[in-house]
């Protein structure tokens, strides 16, 4: 993430886009970097220490953007993308000027993900120069043992789900 170029960060729908767009921000070098965000009005999540937030404030993303960029800012972080241009804009100032650039997409796969992002890239080669990481991650979540419930099941679903019938005669519910 402290490289310069374009950071794609995904993961599948409800499988925690949020918990690694998070653990994204919060390990990138924001302390010792001027590190901006471009947020949609209603955009919630990216509040982070040390990166400033931005509001799009009815503006269209792109102009918003420029005006942003002219505070040379080290990392731009843009939750969401919303056109080529805006995209064009982001690749631009990845490849030639030595920014990094973080997004995030919902996707199944990093490929996916990639493909989502450089479906809105106006300048393609562009975006492939800019390009340095896709990361897609799916987040495994525990029961709570103060809030599951125990609950018998018969032998041949246990054995559906992969467990063993002899050993196992129950499974837990939220």
């Amino acid at each position: 993430l402290n490289e310069s170029g374009l950071t794609i960060i995904s993961a599948p729908p409800g499988a925690g886009l949020t918990a690694t767009w998070m653990g994204a921000l919060t390990t990138s070098d924001r302390l010792t970097r001027d590190c901006v965000a471009l947020i949609s009005d209603e955009e919630t999540e990216t509040s982070i220490e040390n990166i400033v937030p931005n509001k799009t404030k009815g503006k269209p993303q792109n102009e918003a953007l420029k005006a942003l960029l002219l505070t040379q800012p080290d990392m731009v972080v843009v939750p969401e993308i919303d056109s080529p241009e805006t995209m064009d804009i982001l690749t631009l100032h990845g490849a030639d000027q030595d920014r990094s650039i973080l997004t995030r997409t919902s996707a199944k796969s990093a490929a996916e993900a990639l493909l989502r992002v450089y479906a809105k890239a106006g300048d393609r080669p562009q975006f492939l120069r800019a390009l340095k990481n896709v990361t897609c991650q799916r987040l495994v979540r525990r029961l709570c043992t103060a809030c599951r419930v125990e609950v018998r099941v018969q032998p041949n679903i246990i054995q559906k789900l992969g467990g063993n019938p002899k050993t196992q005669g129950t499974v837990f519910n939220p």
